[in-house]
């Protein structure tokens, strides 16, 4: 067979001034995809320079604003590293990185690293974890400009690997001008973007007070009613009443019963890098709760892509169909996949599965298929990427699809409890929403690198990569690729 691949010499990044110009990220760009793929070492340069792709030197970029103040969220931070992304312009500017760092030892690290960048205005926050095997997971920025502020939401610890090597998500939203100057209450003046971003920061609690402050007020002062995803986190806790719909799973199941239409036969794709334990049985959380929010929605469509559905198949469209009568594929890669990587068997530190559980749910086999992205460059850029979409049987398009730092986990979207009056986070996630209605159209387009008939072969390739839309479409359609 073919050898494992060697575990590469990564070369050390760029400066940010020899990276090109981002000028796909503007939002003039007419062909500025809905969102990005990281580059990643080791593949054919027409999947890095197709306009598709970004480097976090290139979201850092001073073409991209003034840049007057920063945040960091996420799991892994290599803060030597994190520093040489940003433009020497920027180093010394104020940046905040909340990190999920659990043992004092760690917490220190950081706070060494931090005091070492020469940067005097780098704060670190530790996100408040009390529960046990939670993780402050979610994976975003938010970047205050002169000329206003953006958020970008990704899939990448920042640490060099996984933005050199992997398959990475990044999702990033328009330029939010700041509001005028009103007497009205300024959360008279929120979007819903803007109310969810803020309910989040609310609830890093007293500890993050001091340090997030100044970031919801930059929220408040800033108009993000063109964000046109939605936002679905999860936070720890035991939430109930009004807050049991507003994190996780239940998030998601809220608005997609709301917004989003599709047949019961239309699978589930599920792509991920890390998988907890899902109990005994399928119904125990991955076909029961679980997947009954991702299989919901309205309790009819109407689709020019759809034949005609009788009363009786229409009472089966989502929402109305029982949990396990939706088909569910998940993508995970194999051994072969991961020793066939650009890092050989080193990427399946990232990619983690243990034994024990695995011992646990021998029924979970029954849904996998492995990682392949061969349009897109990069089945053998190992995926840390995590997405979450509905599918067309014959995989030509998207009800919806979800770009979130959530694994499949019940620490990630939550379990419930209490006769399912209460769901239980243990960790901190971040993901978007994207929906065919918030762009003009009825599905996203998919294409899909697979000879068909395309019904058996779409789950097991991953129909999970990336997704574009075009602004200057006349038909404003969007495409998919995997």
């Amino acid at each position: 067979g073919e050898p494992p691949a060697k575990r590469p010499k990564l070369e050390e990044a760029r400066s940010t001034e020899e990276s090109p110009a981002p000028l796909h990220l503007l939002d003039s760009n007419p062909d500025r995809p809905l969102y990005f793929l990281s580059r990643a070492r080791g593949i054919p340069h027409r999947h890095n320079d197709n306009g598709r792709c970004v480097s976090l030197a290139e979201i850092l970029s001073p073409l991209l604003g003034d840049l007057k103040a920063s945040v960091q969220f996420n799991y892994m931070v290599d803060m030597e590293w994190l520093m040489q992304q940003y433009p020497p312009v920027f180093r010394k500017r104020p940046l905040l990185v909340v990190h999920g760092a659990r043992d004092r030892e760690s917490r220190l690290q950081i706070q060494a690293a931090a005091r070492a960048s020469g940067n005097a205005s780098v704060e670190v926050m530790a996100a408040r974890l009390d529960i046990p095997y939670g993780t402050h997971h979610t994976k975003m920025m938010m970047l205050l400009y002169a000329e206003g502020m953006r958020v970008v939401i990704h899939t990448a610890n920042l640490i060099e690997r996984d933005w050199l090597a992997k398959t990475q998500a990044v999702w990033v939203s328009p330029l939010f001008p700041k509001l005028a100057k009103s007497r009205e209450p300024s959360p008279a003046r929120q979007s819903e973007f803007s109310t969810d971003l803020l309910e989040y920061l609310e609830a890093y609690g007293n500890a993050g007070t001091k340090c997030l402050d100044m970031w919801k007020t930059a929220i408040s002062e800033h108009d993000m009613s063109t964000a046109n995803v939605k936002i679905v986190a999860s936070v720890p806790g035991r939430h109930a009443a009004q807050q049991r719909s507003k994190w996780g799973h239940t998030r998601l199941r809220q608005l997609l019963q709301a917004n989003c239409t599709a047949p019961s036969s239309w699978p589930v794709v599920a792509q991920f890098s890390s998988i907890g334990s899902l109990g005994t049985t399928p119904q125990a959380w991955l076909a029961g709760e679980w997947l009954t929010s991702l299989s919901a929605g309205k309790p009819a469509m109407t689709s020019s892509t759809s034949t005609a559905m009788s009363s009786t198949s229409a009472a089966r469209v989502l929402g109305a169909s029982v949990p396990s009568s939706t088909p569910l594929n998940l993508v995970f890669p194999n051994v072969d996949t991961v020793r066939r990587s650009t890092e050989g068997y080193f990427a399946g530190s990232s990619l983690p599965y243990s034994a024990a559980n695995a011992a646990k749910q021998p029924w979970l086999n029954k849904y996998m298929h492995t990682w392949k992205s061969d349009s897109a460059g990069r089945s053998r850029a190992s995926p840390h990427i995590k997405t979450y979409a509905r599918v067309a049987t014959n995989c030509s398009q998207l009800a919806w699809f979800m770009v979130t730092s959530a694994n499949l986990s019940k620490a990630a979207w939550g379990s419930f409890e209490k006769n399912k009056q209460q769901l239980f986070v243990r960790s901190y996630e971040m993901g978007v929403l994207f929906l065919p209605k918030s762009f003009g159209v009825e599905s996203f387009s998919v294409g899909v690198p697979v000879e068909r008939p395309l019904s058996a072969s779409c789950s097991a390739t991953g129909t999970s990569s990336s997704a574009h839309v075009s602004s200057s479409s006349a038909s404003r359609s969007v495409s998919a690729m995997t």
